[in-house]
């Protein structure tokens, strides 16, 4: 991460800052918050409908970053550098060469998409905490073998374990990061079928592994079992929000928009038969439904309209010209969509397939809810009922609310789809064509990086009074105005660097790491062997993530386009290229290589 070069430390080697929305009562202000309970000793504070929507993680980092008196930007581009760092330590005994492992830490220190855009949420520590835990799992590989020689392995097995625990805090979507557990538990499997190590320091190596995940994860969750009565990490997570959630989604219903889950013309059906939603149902149809609307059109126009920067961030956001105007701005969206192919296909892209883009056009988004937006006012609507006067309160609510509806669908009192509890969207036939589609979109999106931050829009960022407070707590400048920061050129620079050259090295690994294959049969030296099972992991990673990204795109909210969500992946991306360059270029086979490789092994 480059942003402690140029970030407004104490030396103001630049003119921009980070900013923080004082007004974000779900994001930046919440973590503020959270973290200034922290440093007082008093956990998270009193117990409010926020304060265990979001795991801890961030607020965490936060008030460690103030104990330590560093401002926060500065912290963040040392956590970053740090997680580069672990790679560079991580894969010394796959790559002996110290030359190469610079280049690769250079790249990745270098990443312009690991900038995120400049907030201070928890995106600002996410490719960090991304690439820490990817740096942790290739290093216990790389020395899974040697448990009985040295205390490497376990030190990489608890720093994993620490490090997949603050991730899981920090962010809900593990998920993605999951084929890291699975092929460290092949890896270990193929290296006892090999001899190479026993079933009793392989189990200890991943015992260690776990234990140190879970132990922070147990002690969050007691702490607030001991302060909120709630035995568990978030609400956001917990089982009773996640079944009441899945439950409502379950519902059938007439021909809605896509992205919308649980349509307006559910609610009443639903109300009839759980006597919880009716409780609900009352305030979502009073002026709080009326606020988490969208996305539209006319809401997008009114935006245009009000603020000349909204132009300006969807001109690049679109890749189109967006004329200059204060008036009009959703009859213009609309007319334009209609007589310009060129425009429509980037809307098409933008929403999701041509069924999300002619839903937001059209006007029925107008008096729905999204998927990125329903969750939020669900809660809303049960705080407004009265249901969350303390944690334990919430969760019996929403657990009878569950079982209210599923009883009702399980009765047939309900035309219901098969039982959910989750949060995760289902792709139906019709949504397979436009997630490929959103697929390519992101991989475009992640190498083009239109959207960068460098020149991206600032919202309305709070009184100057509460600015100035959190600029203390954070020992960092914030952002005062709504234009854009001014743009730093080592920053443009980059980011035209990696948008050109990015692409091509990714498709050079691609092609090395498919030559290379193990099919057909063919003889492998080890350390080919080697980054070919790290490229193939990585891949899988970007994959994924990515594929997460697009089925949140199709299904939810617009997410294949934000910066915020591609930047975890990007070093990951640089990773895999570096993986495949070295699998390209002809290893060098003189004793002074294999010495180095000698004195790898050995480490």
């Amino acid at each position: 991460m480059v942003l402690g070069w140029w970030a407004p430390t104490p030396h103001r080697f630049s003119a921009v800052r980070l900013r923080m929305n004082t007004g974000g009562a779900y994001d930046d202000a919440l973590f503020l918050r959270l973290a200034q309970y922290l440093t007082q000793g008093a956990w998270l504070g009193p117990y409010t409908a926020t304060t265990l929507v979001k795991g801890p993680g961030f607020p965490l980092w936060l008030a460690a970053v103030h104990g330590l008196q560093l401002p926060v930007a500065t912290a963040a581009s040392l956590t970053y550098g740090a997680a580069c760092s672990a790679i560079f330590v991580a894969l010394r005994p796959w790559i002996a060469g110290a030359r190469q492992r610079v280049l690769i830490f250079a790249a990745l220190l270098a990443c312009p998409a690991a900038l995120s855009d400049f907030a201070v949420m928890r995106e600002l520590i996410y490719p960090a905490l991304t690439l820490l835990v990817t740096a942790c799992g290739l290093g216990l590989a790389a020395r899974m073998d040697r448990t009985d020689t040295s205390i490497g392995p376990w030190c990489w097995a608890a720093a994993l374990g620490l490090c997949s625990a603050l991730f899981v805090l920090t962010r809900e979507e593990w998920i993605w990061l999951s084929p890291m557990a699975i092929a460290l538990v092949l890896w270990g499997l193929e290296q006892h079928r090999r001899g190479a190590l026993a079933w009793r320091p392989l189990c200890g190596v991943y015992g260690f592994t776990c234990l140190f995940a879970l132990l922070p994860l147990l002690v969050v969750a007691s702490l607030n079992r001991h302060h909120y009565g709630v035995f568990s990490v978030s609400e956001f997570t917990s089982r009773p929000f996640v079944s009441a959630y899945g439950a409502l989604t379950r519902v059938d219903h007439a021909a809605a928009p896509r992205q919308v889950p649980v349509p307006r013309e559910t609610w009443s059906r639903i109300a009839a038969v759980s006597p919880s939603f009716a409780l609900v149902h009352n305030h979502l149809q009073g002026p709080l439904g009326d606020i988490w609307l969208g996305p539209s059109a006319k809401l997008l126009g009114r935006l245009m309209d009000a603020d000349p920067s909204v132009r300006n961030w969807l001109s690049r956001r679109l890749q189109v010209a967006v004329p200059a105007g204060n008036t009009g701005g959703a009859a213009f969206l609309q007319d334009r969509a209609g007589r310009d192919e060129l425009f429509r296909r980037q809307i098409d892209l933008f929403f999701g397939g041509a069924h999300n883009a002619q839903a937001f056009l059209s006007g029925a988004m107008e008096r729905e809810s999204g998927g990125g937006w329903f969750v939020w006012m669900l809660r809303e609507a049960v705080v407004a009922s009265g249901q969350h006067g303390s944690a334990a309160d919430a969760n019996r609510f929403y657990q009878r609310l569950a079982d209210e509806v599923n009883a009702a669908c399980d009765q047939g009192r309900l035309q219901c789809q098969a039982r959910r509890d989750t949060l995760r969207p289902a792709l139906q036939w019709r949504d397979w064509s436009p997630f490929w589609t959103s697929l390519a979109y992101a991989m475009e999106q992640l190498v083009s990086m239109p959207g960068h931050a460098a020149d991206g829009v600032l919202p309305h960022l709070g009184e100057p009074a509460a600015l100035a407070e959190a600029e203390s707590f954070l020992h960092d400048r914030l952002a005062v105005s709504r234009s854009s920061p001014m743009s730093v050129p080592a920053i443009a620079w980059l980011t035209v660097a990696y948008r050109y050259a990015l692409p091509w090295f990714a498709l050079v690994a691609v092609l090395a790491w498919l030559r290379a294959s193990p099919w057909p049969q063919r003889r492998w030296v080890e350390p080919q062997r080697r980054l070919w099972l790290v490229g193939g992991l990585l891949l899988v990673l970007v994959l994924g993530r990515l594929a997460l990204l697009a089925l949140i795109h199709v299904t939810a909210w617009p997410a294949a386009n934000d910066l915020r969500y591609l930047a975890p992946v990007q070093p990951l991306l640089v990773l895999f290229s570096a993986m495949g360059v070295l699998l390209a270029w002809p290893a060098r086979r003189d004793g002074r290589d294999k010495r180095a490789i000698d004195a790898a092994g050995s480490e």
